[in-house]
Formats: C-alpha cells, sequence, structure tokens
C-alpha cells in the first residue's frame, strides 16, 4: 500500500473523529427569571469594576474580580501609563447579546465597550478615545447568587 494512501485514511479517520466531537451538543438552557437577574447585577458590578481597573482605582470587589478585571483591562491602562498618559476618566459598558445556563454555570456572550478620557502627563489637553471588544463571561452559582469566575475575548459577535 502507498505510504500516502495510509496517511489520508488516517486522516480521514481523525477527521470523522473530530466532526463527531464537535456535533455532541452542550447541556444549554435559557435563563430564568432569577438568573437573568443575577447575571444582571453580575455585569453592571463588572463594567464598574472594569472602568475603576481602567482608571487605576482601588475597589471594593472581592479578589477573584479585581484579578479577572486587571487581567481583561490592566494591560491597556499600563500601555497608556508607559506611553506618558493617563486614563482620567472612564466609562464601560458592557451588553449582553445572548446567555445560557451550560453545566450550572450562566455563560454570556457580551459586548464590552470603553470610552475613555487620557490626558498626557502635565498637560491639561485631554483625548477621547473608544473601543468595543466582544466577550464571553462566566457566573458560578455561590450561596448568595452567582460570581465571575472568567472573561474571555470571544470571537466576533454577528
Amino acid at each position: 500500500m502507498n505510504p500516502l494512501g495510509r496517511v489520508a485514511t488516517a486522516s480521514a479517520a481523525l477527521c470523522l473523529l473530530a466532526m463527531t466531537t464537535a456535533c455532541v451538543p452542550e447541556a444549554k438552557a435559557q435563563l430564568s427569571p432569577t438568573e437573568q437577574a443575577a447575571l444582571d447585577a453580575g455585569v453592571s458590578d463588572y463594567a464598574q469594576l472594569l472602568s475603576a481597573t481602567l482608571e487605576g482605582k482601588d475597589s471594593t470587589a472581592k479578589t477573584n474580580e479585581m484579578r479577572i478585571a486587571e487581567e481583561s483591562f490592566g494591560y491597556m491602562r499600563s500601555t497608556y501609563r508607559n506611553a506618558g498618559m493617563k486614563i482620567a476618566d472612564s466609562q464601560v459598558v458592557v451588553t449582553v447579546r445572548d446567555a445560557t445556563m451550560q453545566n450550572g454555570q450562566i455563560v454570556a456572550k457580551v459586548e464590552v465597550a470603553a470610552t475613555m478620557v487620557t490626558r498626557e502627563s502635565g498637560n491639561k489637553a485631554t483625548e477621547e478615545s473608544e473601543f468595543t471588544e466582544p466577550h464571553q463571561l462566566t457566573f458560578h452559582p455561590k450561596d448568595s447568587g452567582y460570581a465571575l469566575v472568567s472573561d474571555e475575548l470571544a470571537p466576533p459577535l454577528d
């Protein structure tokens, strides 16, 4: 048998296995009114935390949420500081585009829109900039509601 024939047969088998795995649906369900209220509160709190992170303000948020916000937006604050600029003011809006229950967790596809007012060190003139990014937020159940456990960049939303 031709060695390339073996490779093609093995590739076809792997492709079939990959297709089979990709077709297994996750356990998804729509949110109940209680879960939706928890998501709305969590997203609102997280938007405020992201804004505080951009501005370098201290927050009363839990350590895990602060770590997640710092991982998501801290690089931007550092980039501006390293360029001799300061983010004087910011506003972050998180819009939920889709949310489902998956394996007991709330998984939300969101759009994060940030507007920042920056100024160079020692200069009173300001400049406004903005950006929008798709993210996926995951909330895990806790004693009183749900806690944010991850924020990942996501593929562009439709």
